[in-house]
């Protein structure tokens, strides 16, 4: 069955053999073969399809807090991708944007303010020796290993958009899946018009 899913932390859009069944029924009786090749081509273009899908879902939930198209992509690694025709699927992991890269996202007297994140009191931006900059705090107990005098920090992070999928935040998922749906059946309109010319 064409849709999309979880998999512990990971996104995951696939394709079953099942979904193909009915290019097989289509082809009964004619002189055409469907070969594995052209089954992996369908789920291929349908799996871009639902990738793209995905991605434009996410750009559309972040775009209120200033993450732009690009930076999503960035964010979201394709860690499996198969188009064969027995199983088809890929599979997204991504990746946290830090707190400071929130739109409007600044420093206060009683900590570090985010529109989309409220305050976070005893917290401070700040710029690393590496140019690195970001929303930090201190880690109470504990001490730096160069500066035994001064406290641990850690840094703060805020969007993830499987995370916003997750927690039901976001329909981008589902759009994915309809979208693969929708690929599988143009493509077995195209074929049908390709073989009977109507």
């Amino acid at each position: 069955m064409a849709g999309a899913g979880r998999r512990g932390d990971l996104m995951r859009i696939e394709i079953d053999t099942g979904d193909l069944d009915g290019f097989a029924a289509l082809l009964e009786g004619t002189a055409h073969n469907f070969s594995a090749k052209e089954l992996s081509r369908v789920s291929r273009a349908a799996l871009k399809a639902g990738r793209l899908s995905y991605e434009d879902s996410l750009a559309n939930d972040g775009r209120p807090l200033g993450y732009s198209k690009t930076k999503i992509r960035r964010k979201l690694e394709v860690v499996s991708a198969n188009g064969g025709s027995a199983t088809s699927e890929i599979i997204f992991r991504a990746g946290w944007f830090p707190l400071i890269a929130a739109r409007g996202t600044r420093q206060k007297r009683a900590g570090v303010f985010s529109p989309s994140w409220g305050m976070h009191r005893g917290t401070f931006i700040a710029t690393m020796p590496s140019g690195h900059r970001g929303v930090f705090k201190r880690l109470r107990g504990t001490a730096m290993e160069t500066k035994p005098h001064k406290e641990q920090i850690a840094e703060l992070w805020g969007w993830n958009p499987n995370r916003e999928v997750e927690r039901g935040n976001s329909d981008a998922l589902e759009e994915a899946g309809e979208t693969v749906r929708k690929s599988l059946q143009n493509s077995a309109l195209d074929l049908y018009q390709h073989l009977f010319g109507h």
